[in-house]
């Protein structure tokens, strides 16, 4: 059943864009603001505030968050939790992704090993 359809203030959008670009997930946004995510996805687009539309900060260097690690294993199982939770969110296409760079990072670290072995 759908949610009734509900105009949001001016101000709603601004802390949502506000904690959206700090960060927070956007499941979270719209659980705090009481959004609907294919809502927040448009304005996100149309207003050119996604994640992807802004300034990379560090230009050759892509993000870091600690909580990843710092080992392609560790990156694979930060992956693989992040696929898991996809999939029971019911997110495919979510999950789809996740699980694409899997098998791009289990390539990576058997050539790190391989590479490593070689050196040896």
């Amino acid at each position: 059943m759908r949610r009734p359809y509900t105009v949001r203030s001016s101000q709603i959008w601004d802390q949502a864009r506000a904690a959206y670009l700090a960060g927070e997930p956007a499941s979270r946004v719209c659980q705090r603001f009481n959004l609907g995510l294919s809502a927040l996805r448009k304005r996100a687009k149309a207003e050119g505030w996604r994640r992807q539309d802004q300034p990379d900060d560090s230009p050759g260097r892509a993000p870091y968050n600690r909580r990843w690690g710092s080992t392609t294993v560790q990156l694979i199982g930060v992956a693989r939790a992040q696929a898991v939770r996809a999939i029971r969110q019911g997110r495919v296409s979510e999950a789809e992704a996740w699980l694409q760079e899997i098998r791009r990072l289990e390539q990576l670290a058997l050539s790190d090993h391989l590479q490593t072995r070689r050196v040896r």
